[in-house]
């Protein structure tokens, strides 16, 4: 409240937690390091950012990209690298449509049908050379 000689009066209950407030300690700025744990092979087995939830004596590498670290499961470590890992079948066959070949459910090219079932709206799929 302000009174008529233009000062401010606040409650007592108000003031004390004014008080309580200014003793708070400031909030502590938390230093974020992106940290990759990897084991003896190059494998990551966790990622960890804050500096309580780093392990003590482990393997690991300090990544600035945060999408590296949100997708560590892409990579493996290999001299204290990064390395992007290759999934790479090499079991690759091209199909096209055609007149015989693998029996499918027409616009269904993944339902391959046997030779046993009967379905009537089908189309078939035979090996590009």
């Amino acid at each position: 409240m302000i009174s008529s000689d233009g000062s401010v009066s606040i409650d007592p209950s108000l003031q004390e937690l004014i008080r309580a407030f200014e003793m708070l300690d400031p909030p502590k700025i938390v230093e974020i390091e992106y940290r990759l744990h990897y084991n003896d092979v190059g494998d990551i087995y966790m990622a960890t950012h804050l500096p309580t939830d780093h392990p003590a004596d482990t393997k690991y590498v300090v990544v600035t990209d945060q999408s590296l670290y949100e997708n560590f499961w892409k990579y493996r470590v290999d001299q204290g690298k990064l390395i992007e890992i290759v999934h790479d079948s090499r079991n690759r066959t091209a199909l096209h449509k055609g007149e015989s070949g693998f029996r499918v459910v027409k616009n269904q090219a993944a339902l391959l049908l046997e030779d046993s079932e009967d379905f009537t709206n089908t189309e078939f799929y035979v090996h590009r050379k």
